[in-house]
């Protein structure tokens, strides 16, 4: 009984490693992680770029007596 009782908890542990790692699927080699990370880090610059020429815009508008 004991044993039964043992295997079922692994089971159900095993169960809930798999449940869990479906929720967010990860690219399992190397290049998929470099091509996800660059991608990634791509995006957070044109971010950064666009929020650069924002503010720029912003105060440009602001020296000239414009409000946004």
């Amino acid at each position: 009984m004991e044993l039964l009782v043992g295997v079922g908890v692994v089971v159900a542990v095993l169960i809930g490693i798999l449940v869990r790692r479906d929720r967010k699927p990860r690219t399992e080699n190397i290049d998929g992680q470099l091509i996800e990370r660059d991608a990634g880090l791509r995006l957070q610059r044109h971010r950064s770029e666009a929020r650069a020429a924002d503010d720029q815009a912003f105060l440009q508008r602001r020296e000239n007596g414009h409000q946004r």
